[in-house]
């Protein structure tokens, strides 16, 4: 299993390949009604799932 990345999880990418018409104010995928951001600090890990990063690497 990579990284430990439990099953109920799902990895997605969001890549622009080119050039973009414009930018958007906020990420296009909040505007376009997926989801708002999370804390970012509840989504990053450190090598493994679940490994949070220690306060003073942020």
């Amino acid at each position: 299993m990579l990284c430990r990345i439990p099953a109920h999880v799902e990895v997605i990418g969001w890549f622009c390949v080119g050039y973009v018409d414009r930018l958007y104010d906020q990420p296009e995928l909040a505007l376009k009604g997926w989801r708002q951001r999370l804390p970012i600090d509840e989504l990053v890990f450190d090598e493994v799932w679940g490994n949070l990063r220690p306060p003073e690497a942020t």
